[in-house]
């Protein structure tokens, strides 16, 4: 949950600005945090690409951002309990089938030990406006890219991560240009032919790491979670 909405609020006016005449049907999406996050002993944010259709396709942020809109996109009464409960439908997505939860949901088991994985986690995606089906194209990733920095970084300005961990497969270099992080500094973790790369910089520490789909993800996995040893 954020409690101040408004700096979000205007951002996110800005951002439907810059998509307006991009056409088709699209939808916007709002981070989420688990109900123990900011109790956490380390605050753990993760961050994928951009998500494969959402809540509605509305583009006027009043309604996205209306707190008694049942389908506003900022802080909704299933905020990252979905995820869970996506885990036992037998029909539509389940979060049984999707690399990117199952890597999620292993590292936060067995970092925190709670079965409530979902409850102690922030999510979040580098590109805030999609389409309806699949991910953004070129076009739509370069309409929003400058806004959607400026989001991230009111993101981890609310949410103070102490760990934020990319699964973007390098979408996230648009964004790490705007850090000051020195990819030269950054510490390497092999594991078969991918990298998961870290570096610290004023107090958080960030890993980039590929997006799960198709990789061996008990590697993956070891991986991230020798990182987050190696911090605590």
């Amino acid at each position: 949950m954020v409690t101040n909405v408004e700096p979000f609020k205007k951002l996110y006016g800005e951002l439907l600005s810059a998509v307006k005449d991009h056409p088709g049907d699209m939808c916007a999406f709002f981070s989420q945090t688990g109900k123990h996050y900011y109790h956490a002993g380390k605050k753990l944010l993760f961050i994928g690409k951009s998500v494969n259709g959402w809540v509605n396709n509305a583009r006027d942020v009043e309604e996205l951002f209306d707190p008694h809109n049942p389908d506003r996109i900022v802080n909704r009464d299933d905020e990252i309990v979905w995820v869970e409960d996506a885990a036992e439908t037998s029909s539509g997505y389940n979060t049984n089938r999707s690399a990117y939860w199952r890597v999620i949901k292993k590292v936060t088991q067995d970092f925190y030990g709670k079965d409530d994985w979902y409850n102690h986690i922030a999510w979040t995606n580098l590109y805030k406006i999609s389409p309806w089906a699949g991910n953004p194209s070129g076009t739509l990733r370069q309409m929003q890219e400058a806004v959607c920095v400026k989001i991230l970084n009111e993101e981890i300005k609310t949410l103070k991560p102490d760990v934020v961990i990319f699964l973007s497969s390098g979408w996230e270099d648009f964004y790490l240009k705007s850090t000051g992080l020195d990819p030269q500094k950054n510490q390497v973790k092999t594991w078969g032919a991918h990298e998961t790369r870290c570096q610290t910089k004023d107090g958080i520490t960030w890993i980039m790491s590929p997006h799960p789909m198709g990789k061996e993800e008990g590697a993956h996995v070891t991986a991230i979670l020798e990182i987050l040893r190696e911090e605590k």
